[in-house]
């Protein structure tokens, strides 16, 4: 017999060792481990009879075949190779997620002490790799050491709790996770100040209920959160988004600029592709190059710097304007799926707030550097998300469906 949540546990830990490697030189780790996740659903579902516990992986399955089938039909702005291709990448980031929550694993002592001291492991690396001068080499972009240790963190401090049967973190851990955090600050990208200071806040400060009754204190704590995480994230935003390089905002050079014009026109696509948009492969993605995109021609995004044939190095350089694709019907999909993980990660605290805190900061810190991260690049669809993901579906699988619900049962292919 094949226990299959001790497979995906094992698949995790793989993926997770295999988090730096996987940036320069294992670049098909993401794309195995969600095929292997998949499939191990799939063996549940029809060894076991328990397609019904993977009711939302069916609903993305679903979802990605309507959206594939709809661009082909429809929209032809590229070719059915590179449409196949992004619809494949569209539907990794949640499938590890859909998993997990359908087979609801709960690592062993063994398991979480693995994970526990490769977190350890991959943030010293990262931090070397930045310090030494070898994040080209090693990293590709800064952006992947601050991304590995954010991750790092989020999975040594949820090690940490499980391995206690209270759910108590010690200040010990809670000091070594600071200083991870510190670690990361030397990948320089404001992005990454600000999931820090909020990082610092869920595992220093919050308390469950701080905010549920809105006194002077809790305003005031809210308020000091948002002016801190504006004030570090405030300089890159401003140059990526409003002066550019220049010394403020100039009518003649802002067209130059790819990022402004990749979300200035997404908006302009939502609205002239009602409801579903411009199809897969059209758009902002990375297959939307390859071979490049006839929408880009339409738009006139052909002329700018970074978004041409010739050089689209920035055409897939953040996640939100991909969602153009996917209409306005995908972006409200898009916000149901992170409502929906919300939902559960409260009803994870009502459960019990004590012993459930140190998971609900770090699923609520995993939906802040998902959040934060697809603003300016796509590590969601690459093996940093798919790590993220897996353990926000390790976390939310804890919450029960119904109150007084039973513990779940061991996965078991007979």
């Amino acid at each position: 017999m094949v226990r299959t949540d001790r497979l995906v546990i094992w698949i995790l830990i793989v993926t997770f060792v295999l988090l730096i490697p996987g940036i320069r030189f294992l670049k098909l780790t993401d794309e195995l481990a969600c095929a292997a996740l998949f499939a191990l659903a799939c063996a549940d579902a029809i060894a076991n009879g328990r397609a019904a516990r993977f009711r939302l992986l069916w609903y993305v399955i679903a979802i990605a075949f309507f959206y594939l089938l709809y661009t082909l039909a429809f929209c032809r702005f590229n070719t059915p190779g590179a449409v196949c291709g992004d619809f494949i990448i569209e539907m990794k980031p949640y499938i590890p997620f859909a998993v997990m929550l359908g087979l609801a694993p709960r690592p062993t002592l063994t398991e979480l002490t693995m994970l526990k001291w490769t977190a350890v492991a991959n943030a010293a690396v990262a931090t070397l790799c930045m310090l030494c001068g070898l994040t080209d080499a090693v990293l590709y972009h800064p952006l992947y050491g601050g991304a590995v240790i954010f991750i790092s963190m989020l999975v040594y401090v949820y090690s940490c709790s499980a391995i206690d049967p209270a759910g108590r973190v010690s200040r010990r851990c809670l000091a070594v996770a600071t200083v991870m955090i510190l670690c990361g600050l030397a990948c320089t990208r404001s992005k990454y100040y600000g999931e820090a200071v909020v990082a610092l806040f869920f595992l220093w400060v919050y308390r469950p209920g701080m905010f549920r009754r809105m006194n002077m204190r809790g305003v005031a704590i809210a308020a000091i959160l948002i002016l801190l995480v504006g004030a570090v994230s405030w300089s890159k935003f401003n140059f990526y988004f409003i002066t550019g390089a220049s010394a403020g905002l100039d009518r003649d050079t802002i067209q130059s600029f790819a990022r402004p014009a990749l979300y200035a026109t997404s908006l302009l696509i939502l609205c002239h592709y009602i409801p579903f948009g411009s199809g897969l492969a059209s758009f902002a993605s990375y297959f939307s190059t390859q071979p490049y995109s006839s929408l880009y021609f339409r738009y006139g995004l052909d002329k700018i710097y970074g978004l041409s044939p010739m050089n689209h190095e920035f055409a897939c350089d953040a996640f939100y304007p991909s969602l153009a694709q996917t209409g306005i019907a995908g972006v409200g999909l898009f916000v149901w799926f992170w409502v929906y993980i919300a939902t559960l990660l409260r009803r994870l605290l009502k459960t019990d707030a004590v012993r459930f805190r140190i998971p609900f900061a770090v699923g609520a810190l995993v939906i802040v550097f998902i959040m934060i991260e697809n603003v300016a690049s796509t590590l969601f669809t690459q093996s940093s998300g798919l790590v993220a993901m897996c353990l926000l579906g390790i976390i939310c699988a804890m919450a029960p469906e119904k109150a007084h619900e039973k513990e779940p049962e061991p996965r078991i292919i007979r």
